[in-house]
């Protein structure tokens, strides 16, 4: 009973003693203008997840063997994808056209593994999963019906066509 007391009479010293009041000014997480203007990703941003994301790594160093008709070495050299891109889209002024490009020849890479579009049974399924890979987010209604209907529409709409269009979006090219 007298350790009961000695808690009870702890508490109430304690309590009387937390008299300090703190004040905060008040904090707004996250960005506050509802009409943010996103910001592209600049060329190396851009690089890394593209790579990333259709490729599962990161743009790296090659080795080029050049080789002559009778399979004899002539030369050999190493080769930086990121560097060597980054030149080639710096070096234009049109990034859209380039990063275009770069999309392009990375879907066509043996490197990426996208089914044929006849092994697609749900192309809508298909669609969302798209979105939320590259996105992050499930596409809206008029999206998804945009991209259902032109996959039923046109018979060059296949997933090549749906990943680079999701990839050449503003929102996947902005930061």
């Amino acid at each position: 009973m007298l350790k009961r007391m000695m808690f009870a009479a702890f508490l109430v010293v304690g309590a009387a003693a937390c008299k300090d009041e703190y004040a905060f000014d008040q904090a707004v997480a996250g960005d506050t203008d509802s009409e943010r203007v996103p910001r592209p990703k600049t060329d190396g941003q851009f690089l890394r997840s593209v790579y990333a994301d259709l490729l599962g790594r990161a743009p790296g160093q090659l080795e080029v063997e050049i080789v002559d008709e009778g399979g004899n070495t002539l030369s050999e050299f190493p080769l930086d994808e990121q560097e060597l891109l980054l030149v080639v889209l710096d070096g234009v002024g049109d990034d859209d056209a380039m990063r275009s490009l770069v999309v392009a020849g990375l879907v066509e890479s043996e490197e990426l593994s996208l089914p044929a579009k006849a092994d697609v049974a749900d192309p809508a399924a298909f669609v969302s999963e798209q979105f939320r890979n590259f996105l992050g987010r499930e596409p809206n209604a008029y999206e998804l019906d945009a991209f259902v209907a032109a996959w039923s529409r046109d018979p060059a709409v296949d997933p090549k066509v749906v990943v680079r269009a999701i990839i050449g979006s503003r929102e996947y090219q902005s930061q």
